[in-house]
C-alpha cells in the first residue's frame, strides 16, 4: 500500500520560503528543517523567486508578507507564472477581508505570525497534502464574504470609490510593483507622504497588507480604470492648458 495515500500521513514534501526580513526567514527556516519529510529552500528577494520556484516546483511556497517588502509577489504572478506549488501566505494579522482576496487569487494556507512554530509547520504539512489550511474560527466569516460577493453584495466597490485621485494614484503604482521610494519618485512627493497615503487605502480598503491592497487593486476591472485615471488631466491641469491656448 502507498504510504503517501494514507489519511493523515505527510508525504516528503519541498518547501519554498520566499521574501521577508533575514531574521524571521532564518526562524523559521530552522523550525521547518526539523520537521522530516520537509526539504526547505530559502530564496529572500521576491523578484528573483519565480526562476528557482519554477525549476524546483516545490510543493508549499511560503509567501512572506513584510511591510519592509517594497515589491512583493502576488498568488496570481505565481499561478500565471506556470507554477503549481501550494501558496502558503504568512500574514502580520489575520483577517476576514485578506483571507477572502488571498483564496480569490489561489492562496491555500493562511497564517498569522502571532501563530505558534507548530501551527505554522501544520499548516505547511496540511498544504503539502493539496488542502486547505485557513484558521478554524474564520471559516464561517470568510465563507459569508464569498457569498455576499457572489450575490453581488460585496462592498469592494464602495470601498474603491471611497479614495481620493491621489490615492487611487499611490494604489496603481502599488499595483505596478513600485516601492515607496520609487512611487515618491514619479509623483514628487516625499516618501512620508507616500506612507501616509498607503496607510489611508489600507483603512479604505480595510486591508492591512500590500499585497492584499495590490490584490484588490488587480481584480474585476480596477486596474483598467485606475490606468484610465491616470491618463485623465484634473480639472485644475486643464483650466491651465486651456489658459495656455488663449493666452
Amino acid at each position: 500500500m502507498d504510504k503517501s495515500r494514507e489519511v493523515g500521513h505527510i508525504p516528503h514534501a519541498m518547501v519554498i520560503l520566499v521574501q521577508g526580513q533575514m531574521l524571521l526567514r532564518e526562524t523559521l527556516r530552522a523550525s521547518i528543517a526539523q520537521v522530516p519529510d520537509l526539504e526547505i529552500m530559502d530564496v529572500p528577494e521576491e523578484r528573483a523567486a519565480l526562476g528557482p520556484v519554477r525549476r524546483a516546483q516545490p510543493d508549499v511556497m511560503v509567501l512572506v508578507d513584510d511591510v519592509g517588502v517594497h515589491q512583493p509577489l502576488l498568488p496570481r504572478e505565481i499561478r500565471e507564472a506556470g507554477i503549481r506549488s501550494g501558496v502558503l501566505l504568512l500574514v502580520d494579522h489575520e483577517d476576514e477581508h485578506d483571507l477572502a482576496i488571498a483564496l480569490d487569487q489561489g492562496v491555500r494556507g493562511y497564517v498569522g505570525k502571532d501563530r505558534t512554530l507548530d501551527y505554522f509547520v501544520t499548516a505547511i504539512q496540511t498544504v503539502a497534502r493539496g488542502e486547505l489550511s485557513i484558521p478554524p474560527a474564520m471559516t464561517l466569516p470568510v465563507l459569508d464574504l464569498v457569498l455576499r460577493k457572489r450575490l453581488g453584495l460585496d462592498l469592494g466597490e464602495h470601498r474603491f470609490t471611497s479614495l481620493t485621485s491621489r490615492e487611487r494614484e499611490v494604489l496603481y503604482h502599488l499595483a505596478k510593483g513600485r516601492s515607496t521610494n520609487g512611487i515618491a519618485s514619479v509623483m514628487t512627493i516625499s516618501p512620508q507622504t507616500v506612507r501616509t497615503h498607503v496607510q489611508n487605502i489600507f483603512a479604505k480598503l480595510e486591508v492591512r497588507s500590500r499585497i492584499a491592497a495590490v490584490a484588490f487593486a488587480t481584480q474585476e476591472d480596477r486596474m483598467e480604470r485606475l490606468e484610465s485615471a491616470m491618463r485623465v488631466p484634473s480639472e485644475n491641469a486643464t483650466r491651465t492648458i486651456f489658459a495656455g491656448h488663449c493666452a
